[in-house]
């Protein structure tokens, strides 16, 4: 009896740490970050790619833009989730942008609140991305629960992150290599800017006045012997 009595103290115990897990953890902060070998420009643009975005969060279903404006900022988007076989619609809110410098993002679900804020860094020729996370329960049972799964969320943010960064880095090298194509035109470009120049060189030397030389005395009279009879020999 008195090992029953004790369960249900425990229990009651588990119980009331639960519900106070809401008042003393009402939110979960974490950060996830990863160092992408690519230049600034091209790792935010890969990140805010919204067609590609499946190739890094392969969660994702399907993306419903609801509003759009010029300053991103203000933005709405529907983004259908598989949360494990269960479709799930969140609507996600733009509410900071600086290009190459931050982004941040507000989700709603009927469960939680997540708040992203993406910092971009460049490194030399690499980029920093550093993004901290904000989850607050939509109610205050699920303030309770989330208390417990800020580990959880952490590491699957930061599975997102990682596979971010191995897309974006297989992407291609950080310089711009030029097909085969654009090196054969260039080749053509530069032989016809070689063709011109020595058409030009020619055209400016048929344009000088040709001066004849006057030849010399010798070489005048071995080409034309006089016919006066005073020159001749008696």
């Amino acid at each position: 009896m008195k090992v029953l009595r004790y369960l249900l103290y425990f229990l009651l115990l588990l119980i009331v740490i639960f519900l106070l897990a809401g008042v003393v953890k009402p939110k979960v902060s974490y950060e996830s970050s990863a160092t992408v070998n690519q230049p600034m420009e091209q790792a935010w643009n890969l990140y805010n790619d919204m067609d590609k975005i499946q190739e890094w969060i392969p969660e994702v279903k399907n993306i419903e833009t609801l509003k759009e404006t010029k300053s991103k900022i203000g933005s709405l988007y529907n983004i259908t989730v598989d949360n494990n076989g269960k479709e799930v619609v969140m609507q996600e809110d733009v509410i900071a942008f600086k290009r190459f410098e931050e982004l941040g993002l507000k989700f709603r679900t009927d469960d939680m609140i997540k708040t992203d804020i993406t910092k971009f860094q460049s490194v030399g020729n690499r980029t920093k991305i550093t993004t901290k996370h904000e989850v607050v329960g939509a109610s205050y049972l699920s303030k309770c629960m989330f208390a417990f799964f800020g580990p959880m969320f952490k590491k699957i943010d930061q599975s997102y992150m990682n596979n971010f960064k191995s897309w974006a880095e297989a992407i291609g090298p950080v310089e711009q290599k030029l097909d085969d194509k654009k090196v054969e035109d260039v080749a053509l470009k530069d032989k016809d800017a070689s063709n011109s120049s020595a058409e030009v060189k020619k055209v400016v030397e048929e344009a000088k006045p040709k001066v004849k030389k006057k030849p010399t005395q010798v070489a005048n009279a071995l080409a034309y012997p006089s016919d006066c009879p005073h020159d001749q020999v008696k």
